[in-house]
């Protein structure tokens, strides 16, 4: 046996960590012994010197991830070892060690935001109407090599940062978009090496990013966005300490990028650039001043990064390029990604290189702009001026959503020229998928690269027209999220965010981090539904218990739980508080509406496919009537979450009161929303049936014939789905659960608009906002093509096709019960959970049917096959061969 994977905080020797929080530790066992599990372990943390910190002695336990620290306080700006031992039920013992380092205390900040010089200056709509990017100079001299050494930096702003004109990592958008309010990140870089004896130079670029952009800054009231930083380095040397800060001593100049807006793009002329600028030697005579401001946030709200980086994760060459009949040159890179065109070129002095960035083209393969952004058009346009040498061109502070770039400036570009720089927040990759169908594995593609696209700093809702972090959206994705990547860091500082940007009341933002304009459209909405304050909408703000709840059942996170609890709670009181309020109208009993969510704004079930083409003004009815059922069963659901998440951690008296408000509100829903004469729903809407089949909301005597209503408005639509936004995750284990498998199967093969194939038969290579996204003639929509909420069909097909499931949470008991159609002949899953690979490959052939499955250490599996048969298994890989039929 043998320790692996080890993490703090769910990350790899993690530098900077918050120094005021209890880290939690992982491993994995591993062992060719078959039945391999721990029964004991035994935990060591060590200060610097090696003294222990802390020591559990040997414990009894099988527990091997999300393990909390209980020792005494961390201190700030160290670093530590540990040290986990392991028993196995076979005799077997195993040591491994890591390390963790502290980052500062909020006490220990020494340093004085410093801002650009320069007149305030609006930030408008419109390409290049932005200010320039600003660089901030620090020189400073060190008299020996340093042992040791620590940048901690953040800005208002994103920044590029350089040590002696060494970028020490490729991060993009530091310091990573979050509730600016209330918390801002910064981040820890270990310099040591970069650093030298004599004269050295702090290089930091700053361009406006979320913080600055009109269309994301945060509802700060006289909030004036510029450029400002915030650093200390701390240098260990033979000469001993040394602290270098952001001061008077910082100087600042414009830099070669003119203007640079997240949606309408970057403009940079290198003529104005500045070569050597971030490197010792160069002569800053000129340059002007930073300026002290006070601080725009206290100390405590500035936190260390969690999480891994926004950079970039992958790229792709150009696949084409061809000239359209309207005399334009249009790369293809074949895929619809997020981040930004690489372009080499060499061009005379003063030429002009500009690339428009695109998702879908006209019919005829013309330029299209789809992206019709809260604020307008975003041009998603990128230009850069020569200054007369050959350059590989690539904007800095902005990303597009594309496939296509329409280039002008370049006379018959070669598609080597070009390359798309794939950009995402960095998560190591989770599972894998395929089968014997392509049309499903390209569905499942597709649905990766739409999560790779929408998790840049924050898990967003499209990367091109809003950028921004629906909270819908993630509420109904976060399984498939985590079941696809390693997603725990990235939303844990989302939820963070979250927290610090809910209300007082307990009502959650649409988006997160809250910004201006969808703040005070909430506080419109909320004045116009007599609510009082900004709103929230079912399913949307469900977010705050179904994204902790979501990460608690995939990977078994206790933790999560209890750092988000007071939130979660605050987003379901806030529900109990609005059923307290009685619909206009209503003729229900008292003791009915007053446990029935149906007042207030709600989006509905949003984007069901038979109301897309209904007029503006039909919009609120359409919402209104599908929220007549999905407000009361989602408050529902909000609550027995919460009922669940307060016994999973002990909390017994808050686990009753939430469960006896869960069954009110069910007793409720069955009442208000069924017909008593005709035993169906009083909304004919093939969302309503769905949810309430999924969430056996449905009284025992009407299952049936709710499963066969079902099934019945299926048909009539053509065997075609119409569930909307907050129906959809739901619909095929609604049809599987009420006997109705095979319609389940009929769905996902449908390829008839809409339908999931129907996208990948039209050339999809990414989940679309709307089921349809190309009118009649073949133009594109002004929606997005890069939205993964509908990709979540992933989670149904891992669990049904490929047969991976558990029950209970974080897969330390797995089920392992393939049930595919006919039409497949063969699938396989790996799945890293916290234990380790979990892997499913099964193939049929001449009526035989051969299973081959790993569980992995300090796990166990039920293994039903279609004979009927089940085994019962620890740890190992097993082949079993099975005639079927």
């Amino acid at each position: 046996m043998e320790l692996r994977h080890l993490t703090t905080l769910h990350e790899p020797t993690p530098l900077g960590i918050d120094p005021g929080c209890a880290p939690y530790f992982g491993w994995q066992l591993h062992s060719e012994t078959l039945n391999t599990r721990q029964i004991a372990c035994r935990l060591q943390v060590c200060a610097p010197d090696g003294a222990v910190l802390w020591d559990t002695g040997r414990q009894e336990t099988g527990q091997a991830a999300f393990v909390p620290y209980r020792g005494p306080a961390l201190c700030p700006r160290t670093r530590y070892t540990w040290t986990v031992t392991a028993w196995d039920n076979h005799g077997g013992t195993a040591a491994a060690a890591s390390w963790f380092e502290t980052a500062l205390a909020p006490a220990d900040w020494q340093a004085t935001w410093m801002r650009t010089p320069r007149a305030y200056t609006q930030r408008h709509k419109g390409f290049g109407t932005q200010p320039p990017a600003t660089l901030f100079r620090r020189a400073f001299t060190l008299q020996t090599a340093p042992q040791t050494a620590r940048l901690y930096l953040t800005c208002l702003g994103v920044y590029r940062l350089t040590v002696n004109g060494q970028r020490p990592d490729d991060r993009e958008f530091a310091p990573e978009h979050t509730s600016y309010r209330k918390t801002l990140c910064y981040q820890t870089y270990d310099v040591t090496g970069l650093l030298r004896a004599g004269e050295n130079v702090l290089g930091i670029e700053v361009g406006d990013g979320w913080y600055c952009c009109p269309q994301t800054q945060p509802p700060i009231d006289g909030l004036q966005p510029d450029h400002t930083v915030l650093f200390q380095l701390e240098v260990t040397g033979a000469d001993g300490r040394r602290v270098i800060v952001s001061d008077g001593a910082l100087h600042c100049r414009e830099g070669e990028v003119r203007a640079s807006d997240l949606f309408d793009g970057e403009s940079q002329d290198l003529r104005l650039a500045t070569p050597g600028w971030d490197a010792p030697g160069f002569d800053a005579g000129a340059w002007a001043p930073g300026r002290a401001v006070d601080p725009p946030l206290p100390p405590d709200a500035l936190c260390p990064e969690v999480g891994g980086p926004v950079r970039p994760v992958c790229t792709l060459p150009a696949v084409r390029v061809y000239r359209s009949p309207k005399d334009e040159w249009i790369v293809d890179f074949g895929q619809v990604v997020t981040g930004r065109a690489r372009v080499t070129a060499d061009l005379p002095a003063g030429a002009a290189l500009t690339l428009e960035h695109f998702e879908a083209t006209e019919p005829d393969g013309s330029y299209h702009n789809s992206v019709q952004s809260a604020m307008g058009v975003a041009e998603q346009k990128d230009t850069f001026i020569s200054d007369g040498a050959a350059h590989t061109y690539e904007a800095k502070f902005t990303f597009h959503g594309f496939r296509y770039v329409r280039v002008t400036g370049l006379d018959a570009p070669d598609p080597a020229q070009f390359t798309a720089v794939v950009l995402a927040s960095d998560k190591a990759d989770a599972g894998t998928f395929a089968c014997s169908d392509e049309r499903l594995n390209r569905l499942y593609e597709n649905t990766r690269w739409s999560q790779r696209g929408n998790t840049l700093s924050i898990p967003t809702d499209c990367p091109q027209r809003e950028k921004a972090g629906w909270t819908g959206d993630i509420a109904l994705y976060a399984r498939t999220m985590l079941l696809n990547e390693d997603a725990t860091s990235f939303l844990t500082r989302w939820l963070h965010s979250l927290a610090c940007d809910q209300r007082g009341n307990g009502s959650v933002p649409f988006t997160v981090p809250d910004t201006s304009i969808y703040y005070y459209s909430g506080l419109q909405m909320g004045k116009q539904t007599g609510c009082g304050g900004p709103v929230c909408s079912a399913g949307w703000g469900d977010a705050a218990i179904a994204v902790p709840w979501a990460m608690y059942e995939i990977t078994g996170n206790t933790e999560i739980l209890k750092v988000q609890y007071a939130s979660m709670k605050g987003w379901v009181d806030y529900i109990l508080d609005r059923c307290k309020v009685h619909a206009p109208g209503s003729t229900l009993p008292d003791e009915v509406e007053e446990t029935l969510w149906d007042t207030g704004f709600q989006f509905g079930e949003w984007l069901i496919p038979s109301t897309a083409s209904d007029p503006p003004e039909k919009i609120g009815e359409t919402m209104a009537k599908s929220s007549s059922y999905t407000a009361p069963i989602f408050g529902w659901r909000c609550c027995d979450l919460m009922a669940q998440a307060a016994a999973v951690l002990g909390r017994e008296a808050d686990a009753a009161f939430y469960q006896k408000k869960a069954a009110a509100m069910k007793k409720a829903i069955a009442v208000a929303l069924i017909d008593s004469e005709t035993g169906r729903m009083r909304v004919e809407r093939q969302g309503a049936y769905v949810l309430m089949l999924a969430f056996d909301l449905v009284p025992a005597a009407l299952r049936d014939r709710f499963g066969d209503r079902l099934a019945e408005l299926i048909h009539q639509n053509g065997d075609r789905l119409d569930t909307g936004f907050l129906g959809t995750p739901w619909l095929l284990d609604a049809l599987c659960e009420s006997g109705h498998r095979d319609l389940a199967w009929t769905l996902l093969f449908q390829e008839k608009s809409p339908a999931w194939l129907a996208q990948v038969k039209a050339g999809a290579t990414t989940i679309w906002e709307s089921w349809e996204m190309y009118d009649a003639e073949g133009h594109p929509k002004n929606e997005s093509f890069n939205h993964y909420a509908f990709g979540c069909v992933d989670d149904w097909m891992f669990r049904t096709i490929a047969g991976l499931d558990q029950t209970g949470a974080g897969y330390r008991h797995l089920v392992i019960a393939p049930q595919p159609d006919k039409r497949l002949t063969w699938a396989e899953r790996r799945f890293f959970t916290e234990q380790g690979e979990a892997a499913v490959h099964w193939r049929r052939e001449n009526g035989v049917f051969t299973l081959t499955a790993t569980v992995p250490c300090n796990a166990d599996a039920e293994i039903r096959l279609p004979d009927g048969s089940r085994h019962t298994v620890g740890s190992g890989t097993y082949t079993y061969t099975v005639r079927e039929g």
